[in-house]
């Protein structure tokens, strides 16, 4: 997938398991304690199901407003010895 590609989800409910996903109440509950650049990262994982490493690389020019959409195009990748940012190959 490159990064100009649409997300899309195919979810089938005899192959997910939900069983550590937080409630639609716990995500309301958690979301009130958050301010500023934490609720923002909240709030986008909670309802795009991005990774923290894809939220983290995120720059302002990957959202496109006005077709609703994010162009994930990078993202930081933790390592014991260095933080590093990936851009996956595009073809």
């Amino acid at each position: 997938m490159n990064g100009r590609t649409r997300i899309r989800f195919a979810w089938y409910a005899n192959q997910l398991d939900v069983s550590g996903l937080l409630t639609a109440e716990e995500i309301k509950s958690l979301l009130s304690e958050l301010r500023g650049p934490y609720y923002v990262m909240a709030f986008l994982a909670a309802v795009t199901g991005l990774r923290v490493s894809e939220l983290l690389a995120l720059k302002w020019s990957d959202v496109d407003f006005a077709a609703g959409e994010i162009h994930l195009t990078r993202a930081v990748v933790c390592q014991p010895t260095r933080v590093s940012l990936v851009v996956p190959n595009q073809p």
